[in-house]
């Protein structure tokens, strides 16, 4: 099992990335340096607690959310993500569902 500050680290990554932020935009809404923000993603450093809720926040994810989950490889999850389009691009009752799930959780 991951140490704790490393399963924090990249969970605050991968809400980032999901968000499409860099570094400098999350560390600007959290008022830290991107230094320290870098240190935290990497697990090397461990945010105090009021500064966990505050990352929570500006991500606008439960707090839990940042400490629990598998790690996903964004590339891994593209990768499959692309060999899934496929199987439905050949399917229009899955390409029509497909689509209508992402219509909602795109909007």
């Amino acid at each position: 099992m991951k140490k704790l500050n490393v399963l924090f680290g990249s969970n605050v990554r991968k809400f980032r990335e999901l968000r499409d932020w860099t570094q400098e935009i999350l560390s600007e809404k959290l008022e830290i340096s991107i230094q320290s923000l870098s240190l935290i993603e990497c697990g090397k450093t461990f945010p105090k607690p009021e500064n966990i809720v505050k990352i929570a926040q500006v991500l606008n994810v439960p707090c839990n959310s940042l400490f629990v989950g598998t790690l996903i490889d964004p590339e891994v999850v593209k990768e499959d993500f692309n060999r899934r389009l496929e199987i439905v691009n050949n399917d229009i009752e899955r390409f029509n569902l497909a689509y209508e799930y992402l219509k909602v959780i795109t909007d």
